[in-house]
Protein backbone atom coordinates (compact mmCIF):
# COMPACT_ATOMS: atom_id res chain seq x y z
CA UNK A 1 0.00 0.00 0.00
CA UNK A 2 0.91 3.65 -0.79
CA UNK A 3 2.27 5.35 2.27
CA UNK A 4 0.21 8.39 3.14
CA UNK A 5 2.60 10.73 4.38
CA UNK A 6 6.27 11.01 3.61
CA UNK A 7 8.76 13.18 6.15
CA UNK A 8 11.85 14.43 4.75
CA UNK A 9 14.90 14.61 7.68
CA UNK A 10 17.66 16.70 6.74
CA UNK A 11 20.23 15.49 9.61
CA UNK A 12 23.65 16.95 10.30
CA UNK A 13 25.09 16.38 14.07
CA UNK A 14 22.27 16.49 15.97
CA UNK A 15 23.34 13.19 17.46
CA UNK A 16 22.21 15.10 21.12
CA UNK A 17 18.29 15.01 19.76
CA UNK A 18 17.99 13.02 17.03
CA UNK A 19 16.75 10.16 19.13
CA UNK A 20 14.02 12.43 20.40
CA UNK A 21 12.73 13.40 16.71
CA UNK A 22 12.93 9.82 15.25
CA UNK A 23 10.92 8.56 17.94
CA UNK A 24 7.67 10.95 18.01
CA UNK A 25 7.77 10.12 14.35
CA UNK A 26 8.26 6.36 14.23
CA UNK A 27 5.39 6.49 17.20
CA UNK A 28 2.68 8.46 15.07
CA UNK A 29 -1.29 7.22 14.99
CA UNK A 30 -1.17 7.19 11.30
CA UNK A 31 1.09 4.29 10.75
CA UNK A 32 1.51 4.40 6.66
CA UNK A 33 4.25 6.76 6.68
CA UNK A 34 7.46 7.07 4.51
CA UNK A 35 10.10 8.34 6.57
CA UNK A 36 13.26 9.85 4.54
CA UNK A 37 16.29 10.77 6.74
CA UNK A 38 18.96 12.51 4.64
CA UNK A 39 22.40 12.78 6.26
CA UNK A 40 23.68 15.94 5.32
CA UNK A 41 27.65 14.71 5.90
CA UNK A 42 27.27 14.25 9.98
CA UNK A 43 30.60 14.18 11.29
CA UNK A 44 29.17 13.08 14.66
CA UNK A 45 27.32 10.13 15.75
CA UNK A 46 23.88 10.88 13.89
CA UNK A 47 24.49 8.48 11.37
CA UNK A 48 25.31 5.82 13.69
CA UNK A 49 21.85 6.79 15.43
CA UNK A 50 19.61 6.81 12.05
CA UNK A 51 21.28 2.87 11.28
CA UNK A 52 20.20 1.80 14.60
CA UNK A 53 16.34 3.16 14.14
CA UNK A 54 16.00 1.83 10.46
CA UNK A 55 17.08 -1.49 11.52
CA UNK A 56 14.31 -1.56 13.95
CA UNK A 57 11.79 0.72 11.66
CA UNK A 58 12.02 -0.48 8.13
CA UNK A 59 10.14 2.60 7.05
CA UNK A 60 12.71 5.01 7.03
CA UNK A 61 15.35 5.54 4.42
CA UNK A 62 18.82 6.99 4.69
CA UNK A 63 20.25 8.63 2.06
CA UNK A 64 24.17 10.25 2.75
CA UNK A 65 25.14 12.96 0.80
CA UNK A 66 28.13 15.60 1.08
CA UNK A 67 27.26 18.50 3.45
CA UNK A 68 24.98 21.45 1.32
CA UNK A 69 22.47 22.52 4.06
CA UNK A 70 18.99 22.49 4.50
CA UNK A 71 17.84 23.23 1.06
CA UNK A 72 20.03 20.61 -0.56
CA UNK A 73 18.98 17.60 1.94
CA UNK A 74 15.62 18.65 1.17
CA UNK A 75 15.38 18.51 -2.74
CA UNK A 76 17.74 14.86 -2.56
CA UNK A 77 14.74 14.12 -0.32
CA UNK A 78 11.54 14.59 -2.63
CA UNK A 79 12.99 12.84 -5.03
CA UNK A 80 12.21 9.47 -3.83
CA UNK A 81 9.03 10.45 -2.18
CA UNK A 82 6.14 8.06 -2.55
CA UNK A 83 3.39 8.87 -0.65
CA UNK A 84 0.02 11.20 -1.42
CA UNK A 85 1.56 13.79 1.56
CA UNK A 86 4.50 15.49 2.39
CA UNK A 87 5.65 17.14 5.61
CA UNK A 88 9.35 18.53 6.36
CA UNK A 89 10.97 18.01 9.91
CA UNK A 90 13.72 19.25 11.11
CA UNK A 91 16.13 16.91 13.07
CA UNK A 92 16.66 18.62 16.65
CA UNK A 93 12.37 18.77 16.47
CA UNK A 94 9.88 16.48 17.30
CA UNK A 95 5.84 16.07 16.77
CA UNK A 96 2.47 15.12 18.92
CA UNK A 97 2.08 12.07 18.61
CA UNK A 98 -0.99 12.19 16.44
CA UNK A 99 0.31 15.10 14.34
CA UNK A 100 0.19 13.62 11.02
CA UNK A 101 -2.80 11.47 11.56
CA UNK A 102 -4.44 15.19 12.21
CA UNK A 103 -2.81 16.88 8.96
CA UNK A 104 -3.84 14.28 6.35
CA UNK A 105 -7.16 13.46 7.81
CA UNK A 106 -8.20 17.62 7.91
CA UNK A 107 -6.15 17.91 4.21
CA UNK A 108 -8.47 14.72 2.36
CA UNK A 109 -11.45 16.31 4.12
CA UNK A 110 -11.03 19.49 2.44
CA UNK A 111 -9.34 18.05 -0.59
CA UNK A 112 -6.66 21.55 0.09
CA UNK A 113 -3.23 22.01 -1.28
CA UNK A 114 -1.71 22.82 1.85
CA UNK A 115 -2.61 22.83 5.86
CA UNK A 116 -1.31 25.84 7.71
CA UNK A 117 -0.69 25.49 11.48
CA UNK A 118 1.66 26.57 14.16
CA UNK A 119 4.07 25.38 16.50
CA UNK A 120 5.32 25.46 19.70
CA UNK A 121 8.60 26.69 20.65
CA UNK A 122 11.45 24.64 23.16
CA UNK A 123 13.64 26.93 24.76
CA UNK A 124 16.54 24.11 25.01
CA UNK A 125 18.52 26.16 27.53
CA UNK A 126 15.65 27.35 29.54
CA UNK A 127 13.82 23.92 29.20
CA UNK A 128 10.97 26.43 28.79
CA UNK A 129 8.30 26.16 26.14
CA UNK A 130 6.34 29.05 24.47
CA UNK A 131 2.58 27.86 23.23
CA UNK A 132 1.57 31.35 21.58
CA UNK A 133 4.70 33.07 19.65
CA UNK A 134 4.93 30.87 16.99
CA UNK A 135 0.51 29.73 17.16
CA UNK A 136 -0.91 29.75 13.99
CA UNK A 137 -1.64 33.98 12.98
CA UNK A 138 -4.00 33.36 10.47
CA UNK A 139 -7.56 33.87 12.04
CA UNK A 140 -9.54 31.25 10.27
CA UNK A 141 -11.29 28.10 11.66
CA UNK A 142 -10.20 24.68 11.52
CA UNK A 143 -11.05 23.28 8.21
CA UNK A 144 -11.60 26.78 6.16
CA UNK A 145 -10.55 26.76 2.99
CA UNK A 146 -9.48 29.82 1.28
CA UNK A 147 -6.21 31.38 -1.27
CA UNK A 148 -3.78 33.68 -0.03
CA UNK A 149 -6.17 36.58 -1.50
CA UNK A 150 -7.78 35.83 2.33
CA UNK A 151 -4.33 35.99 4.27
CA UNK A 152 -2.48 38.15 2.68
CA UNK A 153 -1.45 40.50 5.89
CA UNK A 154 0.26 37.27 6.60
CA UNK A 155 1.71 35.82 3.14
CA UNK A 156 5.05 36.77 4.61
CA UNK A 157 5.25 35.63 7.92
CA UNK A 158 5.15 31.66 9.69
CA UNK A 159 8.24 30.96 6.56
CA UNK A 160 9.79 27.97 8.49
CA UNK A 161 8.96 24.83 6.45
CA UNK A 162 7.31 23.14 9.68
CA UNK A 163 4.02 25.15 9.46
CA UNK A 164 3.04 24.00 5.90
CA UNK A 165 1.60 20.40 4.95
CA UNK A 166 1.70 19.54 1.40
CA UNK A 167 -0.41 17.39 -0.90
CA UNK A 168 1.95 15.73 -2.92
CA UNK A 169 0.82 16.94 -6.34
CA UNK A 170 0.42 20.03 -5.21
CA UNK A 171 3.78 20.24 -4.26
CA UNK A 172 5.16 18.80 -7.55
CA UNK A 173 4.07 22.07 -9.53
CA UNK A 174 6.37 24.01 -7.29
CA UNK A 175 9.49 22.50 -8.16
CA UNK A 176 11.90 23.72 -10.92
CA UNK A 177 14.00 21.13 -12.19
CA UNK A 178 13.18 19.30 -9.38
CA UNK A 179 14.13 21.20 -6.89
CA UNK A 180 11.81 23.16 -4.65
CA UNK A 181 14.43 24.79 -2.37
CA UNK A 182 17.47 27.30 -3.52
CA UNK A 183 20.56 25.51 -2.76
CA UNK A 184 23.91 26.80 -1.57
CA UNK A 185 22.19 29.63 0.63
CA UNK A 186 20.62 30.21 4.34
CA UNK A 187 17.63 31.18 3.88
CA UNK A 188 16.74 28.83 1.37
CA UNK A 189 12.87 28.25 2.97
CA UNK A 190 11.90 31.85 1.92
CA UNK A 191 10.67 31.39 -1.39
CA UNK A 192 9.35 27.90 -1.61
CA UNK A 193 6.96 29.45 1.38
CA UNK A 194 6.33 32.15 -0.61
CA UNK A 195 5.17 30.18 -3.83
CA UNK A 196 3.29 27.49 -1.99
CA UNK A 197 1.05 29.96 -0.50
CA UNK A 198 0.55 32.22 -3.45
CA UNK A 199 -0.20 29.21 -6.45
CA UNK A 200 -1.62 27.16 -4.36
CA UNK A 201 -5.81 27.12 -5.01
CA UNK A 202 -7.14 25.82 -1.75
CA UNK A 203 -5.67 26.43 1.51
CA UNK A 204 -6.59 24.87 4.87
CA UNK A 205 -5.68 25.26 8.58
CA UNK A 206 -5.51 23.64 11.70
CA UNK A 207 -5.46 26.09 15.07
CA UNK A 208 -3.31 23.50 17.37
CA UNK A 209 0.42 23.44 17.32
CA UNK A 210 1.29 19.66 16.70
CA UNK A 211 4.78 20.51 15.79
CA UNK A 212 7.63 21.18 18.79
CA UNK A 213 10.50 24.03 17.65
CA UNK A 214 13.95 23.61 19.84
CA UNK A 215 15.65 27.10 19.82
CA UNK A 216 19.42 25.95 20.65
CA UNK A 217 22.25 28.38 21.02
CA UNK A 218 24.65 26.63 18.23
CA UNK A 219 21.70 26.01 15.66
CA UNK A 220 21.57 27.56 11.94
CA UNK A 221 17.80 29.63 12.73
CA UNK A 222 19.62 31.45 16.28
CA UNK A 223 22.38 33.02 14.37
CA UNK A 224 24.85 31.70 13.42
CA UNK A 225 24.83 32.97 10.48
CA UNK A 226 24.58 36.22 11.75
CA UNK A 227 28.70 36.04 12.86
CA UNK A 228 29.31 35.55 9.02
CA UNK A 229 28.70 36.03 5.21
CA UNK A 230 25.60 33.84 5.48
CA UNK A 231 24.07 37.11 6.48
CA UNK A 232 24.14 38.65 2.99
CA UNK A 233 21.70 35.55 1.85
CA UNK A 234 18.67 37.16 3.24
CA UNK A 235 19.01 39.90 0.74
CA UNK A 236 19.62 37.37 -1.99
CA UNK A 237 16.39 35.65 -0.27
CA UNK A 238 14.18 38.91 -0.70
CA UNK A 239 15.42 39.47 -4.70
CA UNK A 240 14.08 35.82 -5.11
CA UNK A 241 11.05 36.99 -3.89
CA UNK A 242 10.56 39.78 -5.77
CA UNK A 243 11.91 38.22 -9.15
CA UNK A 244 8.76 35.38 -8.78
CA UNK A 245 6.62 37.91 -7.45
CA UNK A 246 7.17 39.79 -11.37
CA UNK A 247 7.44 36.74 -13.23
CA UNK A 248 3.55 35.22 -11.88
CA UNK A 249 1.93 39.27 -11.37
CA UNK A 250 1.56 38.62 -8.21
CA UNK A 251 3.20 42.44 -7.55
CA UNK A 252 -0.08 44.52 -7.99
CA UNK A 253 -2.08 42.39 -5.47
CA UNK A 254 0.71 42.41 -3.38
CA UNK A 255 1.51 46.32 -3.42
CA UNK A 256 1.26 47.07 0.43
CA UNK A 257 2.35 43.75 1.92
CA UNK A 258 5.51 43.14 -0.41
CA UNK A 259 7.73 46.45 0.67
CA UNK A 260 6.44 46.07 4.10
CA UNK A 261 7.92 42.56 4.19
CA UNK A 262 11.08 43.35 2.30
CA UNK A 263 11.67 46.22 4.94
CA UNK A 264 10.74 44.54 8.09
CA UNK A 265 13.28 41.59 6.76
CA UNK A 266 15.72 43.96 6.34
CA UNK A 267 15.73 45.23 9.63
CA UNK A 268 15.52 42.07 11.56
CA UNK A 269 18.64 40.53 9.78
CA UNK A 270 20.69 44.02 10.33
CA UNK A 271 19.70 44.08 14.11
CA UNK A 272 20.76 40.50 14.35
CA UNK A 273 23.83 40.92 12.54
CA UNK A 274 27.76 41.19 13.93
CA UNK A 275 29.03 44.65 14.66
CA UNK A 276 32.03 43.52 11.95
CA UNK A 277 29.81 42.98 9.06
CA UNK A 278 27.08 45.52 9.64
CA UNK A 279 28.75 48.55 7.37
CA UNK A 280 28.52 45.79 4.68
CA UNK A 281 25.40 45.10 5.16
CA UNK A 282 24.15 48.25 5.37
CA UNK A 283 25.50 49.13 2.03
CA UNK A 284 24.19 46.25 0.33
CA UNK A 285 20.82 46.59 1.81
CA UNK A 286 20.42 50.39 0.94
CA UNK A 287 21.83 49.15 -2.47
CA UNK A 288 18.60 47.01 -2.94
CA UNK A 289 16.08 49.46 -1.61
CA UNK A 290 17.33 52.01 -4.00
CA UNK A 291 16.61 49.74 -7.35
CA UNK A 292 12.87 49.52 -5.79
CA UNK A 293 11.78 52.45 -7.28
CA UNK A 294 8.14 54.02 -5.53
CA UNK A 295 5.92 51.90 -7.40
CA UNK A 296 6.77 50.00 -4.85
CA UNK A 297 6.06 52.45 -2.51
CA UNK A 298 2.87 53.88 -2.87
CA UNK A 299 1.36 54.78 0.13
CA UNK A 300 2.52 57.11 3.09
CA UNK A 301 2.27 53.59 5.50
CA UNK A 302 5.19 51.66 3.09
CA UNK A 303 6.79 55.13 2.52
CA UNK A 304 7.52 56.09 5.92
CA UNK A 305 8.45 52.51 7.52
CA UNK A 306 10.86 52.54 4.13
CA UNK A 307 12.39 56.01 5.78
CA UNK A 308 12.81 54.47 9.32
CA UNK A 309 14.20 51.19 7.72
CA UNK A 310 16.66 53.59 6.24
CA UNK A 311 17.52 55.37 9.39
CA UNK A 312 18.44 52.08 11.11
CA UNK A 313 20.69 51.04 8.75
CA UNK A 314 22.43 54.57 8.98
CA UNK A 315 22.39 53.76 12.81
CA UNK A 316 25.71 51.63 13.11
CA UNK A 317 27.90 54.41 12.99
CA UNK A 318 25.85 56.37 15.58
CA UNK A 319 26.19 56.32 19.43
CA UNK A 320 23.94 54.81 21.82
CA UNK A 321 23.21 56.66 24.61
CA UNK A 322 19.67 57.62 23.86
CA UNK A 323 17.88 55.35 26.40
CA UNK A 324 19.98 56.92 29.51
CA UNK A 325 19.59 60.50 28.39
CA UNK A 326 16.05 60.14 28.01
CA UNK A 327 15.94 57.90 31.95
CA UNK A 328 17.88 61.38 32.76
CA UNK A 329 15.15 64.04 31.87
CA UNK A 330 13.19 65.23 35.26
CA UNK A 331 9.97 63.60 34.32
CA UNK A 332 11.45 60.15 34.60
CA UNK A 333 13.69 60.49 37.63
CA UNK A 334 10.16 61.61 39.72
CA UNK A 335 7.84 59.06 38.04
CA UNK A 336 10.51 56.85 39.12
CA UNK A 337 10.37 58.03 42.89
CA UNK A 338 6.56 58.36 42.46
CA UNK A 339 6.37 54.43 42.02
CA UNK A 340 9.27 53.45 44.15
CA UNK A 341 7.71 54.75 47.20
CA UNK A 342 5.76 51.87 47.98
CA UNK A 343 6.12 51.60 51.97
CA UNK A 344 4.11 53.63 54.32
CA UNK A 345 7.36 55.43 55.02
CA UNK A 346 8.21 56.09 51.66
CA UNK A 347 5.16 57.89 51.07
CA UNK A 348 5.34 60.05 53.96
CA UNK A 349 8.91 61.21 52.93
CA UNK A 350 7.90 61.28 49.23
CA UNK A 351 7.67 65.16 48.94
CA UNK A 352 10.93 65.98 50.63
CA UNK A 353 12.26 63.20 47.99
CA UNK A 354 11.09 65.27 44.68
CA UNK A 355 11.67 68.31 46.18
CA UNK A 356 15.43 67.20 46.17
CA UNK A 357 15.21 65.39 43.08
CA UNK A 358 14.21 68.63 41.35
CA UNK A 359 16.97 70.82 43.24
CA UNK A 360 19.88 68.16 42.05
CA UNK A 361 18.49 68.27 38.68
CA UNK A 362 18.54 72.42 38.30
CA UNK A 363 21.82 72.21 40.00
CA UNK A 364 22.77 69.82 37.08
CA UNK A 365 21.44 71.28 34.47
CA UNK A 366 22.74 74.61 35.38
CA UNK A 367 26.04 72.70 35.94
CA UNK A 368 25.83 71.61 32.01
CA UNK A 369 25.04 74.81 30.83
CA UNK A 370 27.68 76.40 31.58
CA UNK A 371 30.30 73.84 30.82
CA UNK A 372 28.69 73.67 27.43
CA UNK A 373 28.79 77.56 27.32
CA UNK A 374 32.08 77.38 27.57
CA UNK A 375 32.94 73.94 25.89
CA UNK A 376 30.53 74.05 22.92
CA UNK A 377 32.43 71.03 21.60
CA UNK A 378 31.13 69.05 25.07
CA UNK A 379 27.66 69.38 23.80
CA UNK A 380 25.39 66.16 23.27
CA UNK A 381 24.53 65.17 19.84
CA UNK A 382 20.80 65.61 19.25
CA UNK A 383 18.79 62.27 20.60
CA UNK A 384 17.69 61.18 16.94
CA UNK A 385 21.41 60.92 16.57
CA UNK A 386 21.60 57.94 18.77
CA UNK A 387 21.89 54.71 17.56
CA UNK A 388 18.96 54.10 19.79
CA UNK A 389 16.27 56.46 19.38
CA UNK A 390 13.76 54.71 18.59
CA UNK A 391 13.87 53.05 22.11
CA UNK A 392 14.59 56.28 23.57
CA UNK A 393 11.26 57.01 22.37
CA UNK A 394 9.72 54.05 24.07
CA UNK A 395 10.71 55.55 27.54
CA UNK A 396 8.63 58.10 27.28
CA UNK A 397 5.49 55.51 27.06
CA UNK A 398 7.06 53.92 30.60
CA UNK A 399 4.52 54.96 33.69
CA UNK A 400 7.46 56.46 35.12
CA UNK A 401 7.87 59.17 32.69
CA UNK A 402 3.80 59.30 32.01
CA UNK A 403 3.45 60.08 36.36
CA UNK A 404 6.51 62.35 36.60
CA UNK A 405 4.99 64.56 33.16
CA UNK A 406 1.66 64.93 34.13
CA UNK A 407 2.87 65.83 37.76
CA UNK A 408 5.44 68.72 36.15
CA UNK A 409 2.80 70.09 34.17
CA UNK A 410 0.33 70.42 36.98
CA UNK A 411 1.60 69.68 40.21
CA UNK A 412 -1.58 70.66 41.94
CA UNK A 413 -4.06 68.73 40.42
CA UNK A 414 -1.28 66.06 39.47
CA UNK A 415 -2.50 63.58 43.23
CA UNK A 416 -6.45 63.28 41.55
CA UNK A 417 -5.16 62.21 38.31
CA UNK A 418 -3.29 59.15 39.26
CA UNK A 419 -5.53 56.82 38.86
CA UNK A 420 -6.59 57.51 35.57
CA UNK A 421 -3.31 57.96 34.20
CA UNK A 422 -2.64 54.50 35.72
CA UNK A 423 -5.39 53.08 34.08
CA UNK A 424 -4.64 54.59 30.79
CA UNK A 425 -1.28 52.83 30.75
CA UNK A 426 -2.72 49.62 31.76
CA UNK A 427 -5.46 49.87 28.62
CA UNK A 428 -2.69 50.68 26.62
CA UNK A 429 -0.38 47.40 27.83
CA UNK A 430 -3.37 45.41 27.10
Amino acid sequence: MKPKVAIIIPVYNVEQYLKQCLDSIINQTLKEIQILCINDGSTDGSLNILKEYANKDKRIQIFNKENGGQGSARNLGIKFINAECVYFVDSDDWLEIDALEKFYNLLQKTNADIVLSGATIYYHDLERQDLKFLATCYDKQDGEICDFTAIKSQVFTRIAPFFKFYRFSFLQTLLENEKLYPEDIFFEDVLPHIKSLLLAKKITFLNHNKYFYRVRQNSTTTGQYSHNEGIFDSLIAIKQVQEFLLTHNFLRELKNEFPLFVCEHIQYHFKRCSKALKPSFAKRAKEYLATLDNSYFINENTLKFREKTLKILDSYHKPKGAIERVKNHLAYKLGKAIINAKSPLKILKLPFTLIKIIQTHKFESKVLKTLYKTHPQLKLPALENYADYEEALKVKEHLSYRLGEAMLKNPLTFPFKVVSIYGDYKRGRE
